[in-house]
């Protein structure tokens, strides 16, 4: 099944790539050209899958004609066939035509790599060649191929194989003219430090030259050593060795080591004394400090209290006087009402005395309605119901207040 769907598939590519041999090339009416894959055709529209891949939408009342051409691809392909693969100079051509096309950077890659290849080959060929001319055992015909193939830069594997060889050969030269000649022998222990050489290692050479010289200088300070008291010492124990005899001496002369120092006793009692006294200060001026610091808190605690203290008279004077203001205008409301009791007043004593005046006055005219009812010729029970009724009258007007 497996096999099946892979033959399918590939058939899928073979064909997809046959369909795009050739190209469309829709040319518009404003002169712009889109170029790729018609995959659909209306009356109205026409539908293209360009180079890119996207699908584009064409109005064909805008389209002016429509053109086969061949795809970048397929023109590659035919200027690919048409070369001799093994011709560099042809080879860069296309490469430099096909660099000139967005859609051919695969086609480009390979090209390229096809170039390196055959430089690759070629400049093998000519090492082989090269090296198999030369006599391995010929120190000078060896350095000049090791500096042929150094300006080669595609051949690294060839360049450190023959580098080795030139380096073991010159190894050996230099080991077979020195002999037992120290000053020799140390050059090659040079040459050894200054190249990575996987030979004799730089310490067999410096045995070498102290079996010969045992008090070669040069060779027991490559060794990291130093001579002390007539012996070649490793160098981190003459420096134990030098500290310890100078203890031993500065003891011997009355000196004590005190705080990485070597002083005498009475130098160090004056010293203990004006650490002591350092001390006393450094405390006192701790002291000072937390007094300082204690001073400059109260301070601020104080300006703060102060601060409150102000902000709360603010307040109270500020109550003190809404205070006064409720005050004032309660003694105005009092005044005002006071006032309007005395107007009030004034008003009741003009409306009793008018009262009074009216009163008098219809009184007045009563009794002079009394007067003339006695004149008039009426029934005697009219006249007594008549007086009767003003009796009442000026009994109900006495009534009224004064």
């Amino acid at each position: 099944m497996l096999f099946f769907q892979n033959q399918v598939k590939s058939i899928a590519i073979i064909i997809l790539l046959i369909s795009f041999l050739y190209a469309d090339e829709v040319v518009l009416k404003n002169k712009k050209i889109h170029v790729g894959k018609i995959i659909s055709k209306t009356n109205k529209v026409i539908i293209i899958k360009n180079q890119a891949g996207l699908i584009i939408t064409i109005d064909r009342r805008n389209i002016k004609r429509i053109l086969k051409r061949k795809t970048p691809q397929q023109e590659f392909r035919e200027r690919y066939k048409s070369i001799d693969k093994n011709d560099q100079q042809e080879l860069k051509k296309l490469a430099q035509w096909a660099s000139k096309h967005k859609y051919l950077s695969s086609e480009y890659s390979s090209v390229m790599t096809r170039i390196k290849t055959l430089k690759y080959k070629a400049a093998k060929e000519i090492f082989n060649n090269k090296y198999h001319q030369i006599d391995p055992t010929n120190e000078q015909q060896l350095k000049e191929l090791v500096r042929w193939t150094r300006k080669q830069d595609n051949l690294p594997k060839e360049y450190k194989k023959i580098l080795f060889k030139f380096n073991q050969l010159q190894f050996k030269n230099l080991e077979t003219t020195a002999g037992k000649n120290v000053e020799k022998l140390y050059e090659l222990y040079a040459w050894k430090k200054r190249r990575n050489y996987s030979g004799a290692s730089k310490e067999e050479i410096l045995s070498k030259v102290l079996a010969i010289d045992p008090e070669h200088t040069m060779a027991r300070y490559s060794l990291n050593q130093r001579k002390y008291n007539g012996k070649w010492l490793p160098e981190y124990e003459v420096k134990e060795l030098k500290k310890r005899d100078f203890s031993v001496k500065m003891r011997e002369k009355g000196f004590i080591f005190y705080k990485n120092e070597w002083m005498k006793a009475d130098e160090i009692d004056f010293i203990a004394e004006v650490d002591a006294l350092k001390n006393k200060l450094s405390i006192e001026e701790e002291k000072n400090t937390q007094l300082q610091t204690e001073k400059i808190d109260l301070s601020d605690k104080i300006s703060k209290q102060e601060s409150t203290i102000q902000q709360l008279s603010l307040q109270v004077e500020n109550k003190n006087q809404e205070h006064q203001k409720q005050i004032n205008n309660i003694q105005q409301e009092k005044q005002d009402l006071q006032n309007s009791l005395v107007s009030i007043e004034e008003e009741k004593n003009t409306l009793l005395n008018n009262l009074q005046r009216d009163i008098s006055n219809i009184e007045t005219q009563i009794k002079k309605i009394k007067k003339e009812i006695l004149n008039l010729e009426i029934s005697q029970s009219i006249k007594n119901r008549i007086n009767r009724i003003i009796s009442k009258t000026l009994k109900d007007l006495k009534r009224l207040p004064k």
